[in-house]
């Protein structure tokens, strides 16, 4: 495999000195670029060195492309002549070089060795199908002389260079690298480094109409999962880690104490850690069993125009559940009606009624049928404006039933148990409820103390609010949590062998 340098080259410059002026050699017999008139001024004064987007280096072990001391060819003989402008095509695997240099070099790493040249001159190297530059690559005074100089090339849109010799001279280009705006096959782009307190690589976009610093996209066709962005956290990272982090401007939040994929950290005002727009969803929660697709269960937020979140399972919360409404009349107030809550998942309807020679019947609505069991039905009857004795007669998801001894209006409340719920449970085994997520982890400061005072009693935390690593290891977490880090070793290993 290619090495690949960390390194990035903004520009594809050919590395030598550009003169706008003829000035005299400082040594006698000197050969320098003939006078030529100043090329125009251009708005980026780059723009005539750019190879487009920026670049990265692979190297390898150095090949000899060119030798014009060999038979005549496109990579040898004869003798550059003076005044003469040979062209090479170099890419894709040009000359001595074999399948080395692949179709989407954009520049080469060469060595240039002149040898056996005639008088005082100079060499010209530019990217193939473009304007010749004011610049020289290597420079001579005397004939008969060997000398060499490292260069980087860009090479034109067919992959070639051009080469303008002075004067006669034999040419000999040892190519050691080349660069790729587009990574080879297998080839990872790895950046390593220390920088405390910033980023090892750092993306912004200054324009004024930019849309982002970094930019990934999962390209491909085929059934295999593709990322533009992968955020991985390794497992010897500490519990503030996170595979990637959104945080928005003017924000001191850091985060709450737990690894994660993704953590948006907001900010005052209208600054939002994390935001998902689509015309399907906005942002889906997936659970999986193990290294399995299958989905356990997932929750929406912003799952249809009318629907804030929607899950597939159940919710559970350690607060209440309220719904909310604007007070009339005080702008710093609210209303806020918390859900009944009860040991089964109940069902009702209710409405109001008058028995009719004494008796009445309640017929139960198709909606109410449909999600109610038949088993464990109740009523409850409120005779109105005077006392009346009343009985229940019948009770079916069909009809209700009911007898007084007066006939007048009355209340009533129909209450069942929703349909494949009958067998709730109360007090069950913990799923991982209040279980910690590592052994670092803290006690959760949203809680109400009461529950806190709870979570030291039962052991699952200490009194300063760390791990009771006592019940961690008597209840199997700490075997649990060494068996989520070899899954993610393991997802690791299957993304680096793709």
């Amino acid at each position: 495999m290619l090495a690949m340098l960390c390194g990035v080259l903004m520009a594809g410059t050919l590395f030598a000195q550009e003169t706008d002026k003829f000035q005299p050699p400082t040594a006698p017999g000197q050969a320098i670029q003939p006078p030529q008139e100043p090329e125009p001024k251009r708005t980026d004064p780059k723009a005539h060195l750019r190879l487009g987007n920026p670049v990265v280096y692979q190297s390898f072990t150095p090949c000899r492309v060119v030798d014009t001391r060999n038979s005549p060819g496109d990579f040898g003989g004869p003798k550059l002549f003076a005044s003469g402008t040979r062209n090479f095509n170099l890419v894709p695997s040009g000359g001595g070089c074999g399948d080395t240099l692949p179709a989407g070099a954009k520049a080469l790493a060469i060595n240039v060795t002149i040898t056996d040249t005639e008088n005082t001159g100079f060499l010209t190297i530019w990217p193939g199908g473009q304007a010749q530059p004011n610049a020289s690559v290597i420079n001579w005074t005397t004939s008969g002389t060997t000398i060499a100089n490292a260069i980087i090339v860009p090479v034109g849109a067919d992959g070639s260079i051009n080469v303008f010799s002075s004067q006669g001279t034999h040419l000999i280009l040892d190519i050691s690298g080349y660069f790729l705006d587009t990574l080879e096959p297998n080839d990872t782009l790895l950046i390593i480094g220390q920088k405390p307190g910033s980023s090892v690589i750092l993306g912004i976009n200054q324009s004024a109409t930019g849309f982002a610093g970094v930019q990934g996209f999962g390209d491909g066709s085929g059934s295999t999962p593709r990322y533009g962005v992968y955020g991985n956290v390794v497992s010897s990272a500490g519990s503030n880690s996170a595979g990637v982090i959104g945080v928005a401007p003017g924000t001191g939040i850091q985060n709450p104490g737990f690894r994660s994929g993704v953590l948006g950290v907001g900010g005052p005002s209208s600054n939002i850690p994390v935001i998902g727009i689509g015309d399907f969803e906005g942002v889906r929660g997936i659970n999986t069993s193990g290294l399995t697709s299958s989905v356990a269960s997932y929750g929406s937020l912003g799952f249809t125009d009318a629907i804030a979140i929607f899950g597939q399972g159940n919710s559970s919360v350690t607060g209440t559940k309220s719904f909310v409404e604007p007070h009339p009349t005080d702008p710093d107030k609210v209303i806020r009606y918390v859900s009944l809550e009860g040991p089964e998942a109940g069902t009702y309807f209710r409405g109001r009624a008058k028995f009719e020679g004494k008796r009445a019947v309640i017929e139960v609505p198709e909606s109410f049928r449909m999600v109610t069991e038949e088993e464990g039905l109740s009523i409850q009857v409120t005779p109105i404006g005077k006392m009346a004795k009343v009985a229940v007669v019948e009770i079916s998801l069909g009809r209700i039933v009911v007898k007084a001894s007066e006939n007048v209006e009355f209340f009533y409340t129909v209450n069942g148990v929703r349909r494949g719920f009958k067998d709730f449970e109360v007090i069950v085994k913990a799923d991982r409820e209040f279980t910690p997520s590592s052994p670092d982890a803290k006690m959760p400061t949203s809680l109400s103390a009461v529950q806190k005072q709870r979570l030291i009693a039962n052991g699952i935390y200490n009194a300063d609010g760390t791990v009771n690593m006592l019940t961690a290891r008597r209840l199997g977490w700490d075997r649990e949590w060494e068996r989520k880090q070899q899954e993610v070793l393991a997802r690791r290993n299957i993304e680096n062998r793709k």
